[in-house]
């Protein structure tokens, strides 16, 4: 017999996939170092930088070519790379940092359109309070600038009207 279900008593449907890809393939390496130098009286400095660089690969199926991921658009870069130095001393940290994202390709089009690399600036100044007025004691300020050139992403040709104009 055929098997036969009344949809009205369908409680769910499950689809346990994860992704619609026959095969992937995804390489890469991180790096982390950090180094913390004693200032004396002046307080601590580190200096920290981490990276990662990535190769990712897929095959939508078998008879399918390998396509491309990492570096494209709407995936992750190839390279990213922060480095920056803290410096602290009785509750008062100073931090600045430089971010880095490698370049991108956008394949929607023929010949393909190379998106600029991206590299930020930011910096943060943070104080914790631990004197004063017991208003203000436990109390931690913190100002931070995050992108603080302004940098903009490379715009991209969107395929519709409702479309960023970057890579989000």
């Amino acid at each position: 017999t055929l098997f036969r279900s009344n949809p009205t008593q369908v409680v769910a449907i499950i689809d346990n996939s994860n992704l619609n890809a026959a095969r992937q393939i995804i390489d890469g390496v991180d790096i982390d170092a950090n180094m913390p130098i004693d200032l004396g009286t002046l307080g601590g400095l580190t200096l920290s930088a981490n990276g990662s660089y990535l190769d990712s690969n897929q095959q939508l199926s078998a008879l399918q070519p390998t396509t491309p991921l990492a570096g494209e658009l709407f995936n992750p870069p190839h390279v990213r790379i922060r480095a920056g130095a803290t410096w602290q001393r009785d509750g008062l940290s100073l931090a600045a940092f430089v971010n880095h994202s490698s370049r991108l390709e956008d394949r929607r089009f023929n010949p393909p359109v190379t998106l600029g690399a991206m590299t930020t600036a930011e910096i943060t100044a943070h104080a914790h309070m631990t004197d004063g007025p017991p208003l203000l004691r436990n109390i931690d300020i913190a100002l931070a600038v995050r992108n603080l050139f302004n940098s903009q992403p490379s715009l991209i040709q969107g395929t519709q009207i409702f479309e960023t104009p970057y890579d989000s």
